[in-house]
């Protein structure tokens, strides 16, 4: 008798997962393809120059901080590129085990434009801003 909504309903169907899959993977594809990225970059630019020759006596003190300040950048993303990663697969195996959309505090359904917008969040927007629903 009532109408189905965000509120009364439990689960999303088998159409919304398959939609919310599909987001998960191009997601993915495109995190391992930066991290992929971030990693050329470290390698071609002397990732590992600092170890083998830690001061080089012709560069600037500049230039030396410049090559710092990139190599920590460079890792900080990649960090965050696998972060990323993990938080994508997981979202994924919720699919595969039938718990994708609940959220992990309230247990409420996750809203759509929510999930649409972070995919691989387990909290609703009121848990995540410590609203009561």
């Amino acid at each position: 008798r009532r109408s189905m909504n965000v509120s009364a309903k439990k689960a999303y169907n088998r159409e919304e997962l398959q939609q919310f899959k599909e987001i998960l993977l191009v997601m993915r594809m495109e995190a391992l393809n930066d991290l992929r990225d971030l990693q050329e970059s470290a390698e071609s630019s002397g990732g590992n120059k600092e170890s083998t020759q830690p001061y080089n006596l012709d560069s600037s003190f500049r230039e030396r901080s410049l090559d710092a300040t990139t190599r920590e950048q460079n890792a900080f993303l990649m960090s965050r590129q696998s972060k990323l990663l993990g938080y994508l697969d997981a979202a994924l195996k919720r699919i595969d085990e039938g718990k994708y959309g609940i959220c992990i505090t309230c247990r409420g359904l996750i809203e759509k434009g929510r999930l649409e917008i972070v995919p691989h969040t387990q909290l609703c927007i009121a848990c995540k801003t410590g609203w009561k629903r």
